[in-house]
């Protein structure tokens, strides 16, 4: 079933688990009738280059004896082999449906972002459909900042479900490199910092930690994003809006989000090369603080 082409394995078998768990007993033997693999640890490692496994997971999968990692890719063997080609919908077909967004089409691009291997995430990305994505939330954005009176639930929903997408295409390497060429994405997804609940607003958070831990380039972006925010929100300082979510979470003896708000405070504080920029940033979160 494998075969060496070029030093690539032909046939992508893992799917993106938020938990690498051992089989079932049911599927233990349903696993007994299917050929022994024999993979070596070149084998393993070019399966998850292909499907862009973050290292968190890498490790996780490298730690479980080789028997589990063999039962496990057995089990997406016969999984992949009960799907017809027709049931696989591809980027295409998915974002059309995305002309008109719901919060149910939103969540079907999400689980397809966070299981399929790594060429239908490079099909979304030849499709625009990160930009499309990019689309539905500054739309969000605009309605969300005009409703001075009653905020459309609805519109929170569309705009929760569109940061969990981005937070599957960030779990890939070659989707946190689409993301960073995009222009202004820091400052797009920083927004629902000021207008939605707490469950998204835990999720920008997050995504910004992320890209900030990424690349010098990714730290940049996320102090234009706050400078943004401070501007378009009317703040004095540009980290006002994160201390104010920070100092909220401590009140409400909320560990969790405070946990997020300090470990995206650290990554701000402490990514920067340059001395200087790290004591300016610091100088800046101490006075807010104070």
């Amino acid at each position: 079933m494998f075969r060496r082409k070029s030093g690539k394995i032909a046939h992508q078998v893992v799917q993106h688990e938020d938990e690498v768990s051992p089989p079932s007993h049911s599927s233990q033997q349903s696993i007994a009738s299917t050929p022994r693999l024999s993979l070596d640890a070149d084998d393993i490692d070019i399966l998850m280059d292909q499907l862009g496994i973050p290292e968190s997971r890498r490790e996780q999968i490298q730690q479980l004896p080789k028997d589990k990692k063999i039962q496990m890719i057995q089990m997406q063997m016969q999984l992949i082999s009960s799907k017809t080609t027709s049931e696989i919908e591809g980027p295409a077909d998915l974002l059309q449906r995305l002309n008109k967004p719901t919060v149910g089409s939103l969540r079907e691009l999400r689980v397809c972002l966070n299981s399929n291997p790594i060429s239908w995430l490079v099909g979304f990305k030849n499709a625009s459909g990160h930009l499309r994505l990019m689309d539905i939330l500054k739309d969000c954005n605009e309605k969300l900042s005009l409703s001075s009176l009653k905020i459309d639930s609805n519109l929170k929903e569309i705009s929760h479900e569109c940061l969990l997408c981005f937070k599957g295409l960030l779990n890939t390497k070659y989707g946190m490199e689409a993301l960073m060429e995009t222009e202004d994405f820091c400052k797009v997804i920083i927004q629902p910092l000021a207008v939605c609940e707490k469950k998204t607003r835990q999720v920008v958070l997050d995504l910004l930690t992320v890209f900030g831990l990424f690349s010098a380039e990714g730290h940049r972006n996320i102090l234009s994003a706050f400078s943004y925010l401070k501007l378009i929100k009317k703040k004095k300082f540009r980290f006002q809006i994160l201390i104010d979510l920070l100092s909220e979470s401590i009140s409400e003896k909320d560990s969790d989000f405070a946990a997020v708000c300090m470990s995206l405070i650290n990554t701000i504080v402490n990514s920067p090369i340059d001395v200087y920029l790290r004591i300016q940033i610091r100088f800046e979160f101490q006075s807010l603080m104070m």
